[in-house]
């Protein structure tokens, strides 16, 4: 409801708060959870929770998402956003390629997350007078709101997110342990989801109120934060190397769970929808994720 405001006031696209304020504030959990690990010595658990995280923001988040309500998509979104979010993805694929992260290839990345949003925001700023979102759209429209008070809306929202997150994935990462399971898979599938709770909680609710645009800008957002700000901070913290897990089934099922919403995007009359049963085939892709992962470790 803050963020959406905010958007109407300051005459912003939806896309573009979610794309920022809504998702950096839902990615918190992500970058304090990857640093933490990668300080204590686990980069495994580090590396894990971001592509994880990636893979059921789109697969599992954005899958719920649509089931639930069918997604209305910008057409600025499916033809800028989705493919810089995927060629971010690649760009991370391609240094791990060559030889892990080093301190050089997260500078990389920390300067390729600064230029992309520059673009975006300038953007964004350029076509402000556009009239993006109107009143009568909110389910449950309020009084007219001051900016401060919105503002706290959205601060206060995002702080008990990321708080319920990190009481999640305290007392998950400790059950993961004790039943034997690797630093690589406590990041992929706990941590992981465990981070992805705000993403699913703001994309949902946001979906639930009609602000498909910030259910979407959030979640592609979140995964431009999580690659190139969490992935770059990373490797300039402490350099690490990729295990062959990771690369050869991990990331390029996170290439693919991206590249898969470009044809799943149904073409109206005019709009572009993503259907319920795009939904569920995105859920079903990460069912066999985390089905795939769970046979690999048992060949182990």
């Amino acid at each position: 409801r803050g963020a959406a405001g905010l958007a109407r006031d300051f005459g912003l696209s939806p896309m573009i708060i979610g794309a920022t304020i809504v998702a950096f504030g839902t990615s918190a959990p992500e970058w304090v959870v990857s640093i933490s690990a990668q300080l204590y010595g686990k980069p495994g658990a580090a590396l894990g929770n971001i592509v994880g995280s990636n893979i059921t923001n789109l697969a599992l988040v954005l899958g719920l998402t649509a089931t639930i309500l069918p997604l209305t998509v910008r057409e600025s979104v499916y033809r800028r956003e989705l493919p810089l979010v995927l060629l971010a993805e690649a760009l991370f694929y391609v240094l791990m390629w060559l030889g892990g992260m080093s301190r050089v290839d997260g500078l990389v990345l920390l300067l390729t997350f600064g230029a992309l949003y520059f673009y975006l925001i300038r953007d964004a700023l350029r076509s402000r007078e556009s009239p993006v979102i109107e009143i009568d759209e909110f389910t449950d429209p309020p009084r007219k709101e001051r900016k401060s008070w919105l503002l706290a809306l959205t601060v206060l929202g995002l702080v008990g997110l990321t708080l319920g997150a990190n009481v999640f994935v305290g007392g998950a990462e400790v059950i993961g342990l004790r039943v034997g399971l690797s630093d690589e898979e406590v990041g992929l599938l706990i941590l992981a989801f465990g981070t992805s709770l705000p993403e699913l909680i703001t994309s949902v609710v946001a979906a639930l109120r009609q602000q498909m645009d910030i259910s979407l800008g959030n979640l592609l957002g979140s995964n431009f934060f999580n690659i190139l700000f969490v992935g770059g901070t990373l490797g300039v913290i402490k350099p690490f190397e990729v295990d062959s897990m990771q690369f050869y089934y991990h990331m390029p099922v996170m290439l693919f769970v991206t590249a898969i919403i470009l044809p799943l995007v149904w073409h109206g009359k005019n709009r572009l929808m993503l259907q319920r049963s795009g939904g569920m085939i995105l859920l079903c892709c990460h069912v066999l994720w985390v089905g795939g992962s769970l046979w690999l470790r048992s060949r182990t």
